[in-house]
């Protein structure tokens, strides 16, 4: 089970892709995920970090790829290691990059 600080991100998170782009995921950063090769040729992806899951579904669908597919997957608490995304200063970049994003896929449209 998550702490609850990684769920409120992660809430966070997908609040910000369905207001800002239209984008009702529930998990865009689950690390399991497939697409076409041709789609994946057609991105010119820019972001760093962990926004770029959110470029890759933003961008595809803008080219017209608008068929998403969500399967559970199961989540065991991690072993080794540690998470940085509850930073301050890896919280701040992310927010800095998904507003960029916003920003480049509007200058785009």
């Amino acid at each position: 089970m998550d702490p609850i600080l990684r769920k409120l991100e992660a809430l966070f998170y997908r609040f910000l892709l369905l207001v800002m782009f239209g984008l009702n995921l529930k998990d865009a950063n689950c690390a399991f995920k497939l697409f076409k090769k041709e789609i994946m040729d057609q991105l010119k992806l820019e972001s760093k970090g962990a926004i770029i899951n959110g470029e890759i579904f933003v961008k595809a669908r803008k080219l017209g790829y608008s068929r998403i597919k969500e399967a559970g997957v199961h989540h065991y608490p991690r072993k080794i290691g540690s998470q940085t995304g509850a930073k301050p200063k890896v919280l701040w970049e992310a927010l800095v990059s998904i507003v960029s994003l916003w920003i480049r896929t509007r200058k785009n449209s």
